[in-house]
């Protein structure tokens, strides 16, 4: 009776994980309200990273934008970017970000985020606004480091969420979320496996 409900709740699992993969391949757009809850401010700006419900899944997720307003409610385009060039760099940043609870480092990343973000304008718009908001040239060193002598990349995938339309609230990026073909790809191998076992119940 044990083994049977085991199954029972495996099979359960690898459907969910089935449907899970099949939305994320169909969905394009996601509606996303603010939580209110943000990170330190630096400068006149709240680096974050931001409290979000997107499509009802609470996350914390690093701003693109640097030039918006962050929206209360809004609908956002979910862009695949995984392997943009434009992209690969600044996921590699939020990934550093997440690694360092220094705020002082997280706010010269995030900046660094601004600048080399596709979404805004050019760097001197970030430079310019720091140098304005009394930001030390040690501090400004350090957001050109990370955005231009630092390299590094990021391979695993990243998911952009894009406000629509455009000036409806800030963007967000997302790294390390499963592909749909992974979902799917488990979600077929543990449902083959617990239907498996459940015949030789039988």
């Amino acid at each position: 009776m044990f083994r049977e409900k085991r199954m029972k709740r495996s099979i359960s699992f690898a459907i969910m994980l089935l449907v899970l993969g099949c939305g994320a391949a169909l969905a394009d757009t996601v509606s996303i309200t603010s939580m209110g809850q943000y990170g330190s401010p630096w400068y006149g700006i709240y680096i974050g990273p931001y409290q979000l419900s997107v499509g009802g899944q609470q996350m914390g997720l690093l701003c693109i934008s640097f030039d918006k307003e962050l929206g209360t409610s809004w609908t956002a385009n979910v862009v695949d970017v995984t392997g943009d060039s434009s992209y690969t760099h600044i996921a590699y940043l939020v990934d550093l970000f997440g690694k360092t609870s220094d705020d002082k480092t997280r706010a010269e990343i995030q900046y660094a985020i601004w600048a080399l973000s596709p979404q805004n304008g050019p760097l001197g718009t970030t430079i310019n606004w720091l140098t304005s908001h009394g930001a030390d040239a040690a501090f400004m060193a350090q957001v050109q480091y990370y955005a231009f002598t630092d390299n590094g990349t990021y391979s695993g995938s990243i998911i952009a969420y894009l406000a629509e339309p455009d000036n409806a609230s800030q963007d967000f990026l997302r790294i390390g979320v499963p592909e749909p073909s992974s979902l799917l790809l488990l979600g077929t191998g543990l449902l083959a496996v617990g239907l498996a076992a459940f015949l030789r119940m039988k």
